[in-house]
């Protein structure tokens, strides 16, 4: 009894992780567009002014879980 509650709880705990790391990634993609745009803006810097992009992390609890939130803020000056 015990090994069949212990290997339901590794295969939740699994899922949810895997579902976590999924996310993770699209995040992680979403990123890197963010940045290569950033990037693509910086050559019209001479029409519109400075392009900076900063890194923001903010960490937070959900449901037992340590949750690092990542944004990417870009900020186009003249």
């Amino acid at each position: 009894m015990n090994k069949d509650v212990f290997r339901d709880s590794q295969d939740d705990l699994s899922s949810e992780l895997q579902k976590i790391l999924g996310e993770d990634d699209q995040l992680r993609l979403r990123e890197a567009r963010i940045e290569k745009i950033a990037e693509l803006l910086k050559p019209a810097s001479d029409i519109v002014g400075k392009v900076e992009t900063d890194h923001i992390l903010h960490e937070s609890q959900l449901e037992g879980y340590s949750v690092v939130t990542h944004f990417t803020v870009v900020r186009i000056t003249k």
